[in-house]
């Protein structure tokens, strides 16, 4: 029976090796779980796909998205990653910090794109009017008083949040292309910084 997290196949015509779904990488036929696989499946050969996209859509519901780089999802090695894979994921991790939230002049805050538009926003009342107060929701579902310098202080922290996040953006990017960096766990280290 057809179990897509657990499949091989050849890719490209390359009948010495088959890419395991199960490992997300390519195996020589020789290899000791394939020819139990075989054997469990009764089958005498994995089938052959002209290329990884013809089996992406098998795989995309339990791979990361960042394995895909439009074209191919294997890894390396176990454990190793592309390029494109540490950039994808490097992407991801930056989004994920951005978005994340923060404590901002003391009050809890959402910071995804809305967010700090909204903060963007009180910001620009607060410098235009010095008695500017509001009542702001925080993201721990509480209410603050906020005046003008306290909004203002919370737009530059965010703002200051959102630029180092870019900052580490390509300060990894930098690193994944000049192969200095070529795990995630550095990638997630460099957001974890601040």
């Amino acid at each position: 029976m057809f179990n897509p997290k657990d499949w091989y196949w050849h890719v490209a015509g390359d009948a010495a090796n088959v890419l395991s779904s199960a490992r997300n990488i390519y195996v020589p036929t020789s290899d000791s779980d394939y020819a139990a696989w075989l054997t469990s499946n009764g089958m005498a050969d994995a089938p052959s796909v002209p290329d990884e996209a013809d089996i992406y859509h098998y795989v995309s519901d339990f791979l990361p998205l960042y394995l895909w780089d439009g074209a191919n999802f294997s890894q390396p090695a176990a454990g190793q990653y592309s390029k494109a894979q540490l950039q994808n994921y490097n992407g991801t991790a930056r989004l994920n910090k951005v978005n994340g939230g923060m404590t901002a002049a003391g009050i809890p805050v959402k910071t995804d794109d809305r967010s700090r538009g909204l903060i963007s926003d009180g910001r620009a009342l607060a410098m235009a009017d010095s008695t500017y107060t509001t009542k702001w929701y925080g993201s721990d579902g509480l209410f603050y008083d906020v005046d003008a310098p306290t909004m203002i202080q919370m737009s530059a922290k965010v703002a200051e949040h959102t630029n180092l996040c870019y900052m580490a953006f390509e300060q990894t990017s930098a690193g994944i292309s000049g192969g200095s960096i070529t795990t995630l766990a550095v990638i997630d280290a460099a957001y974890q910084r601040f």
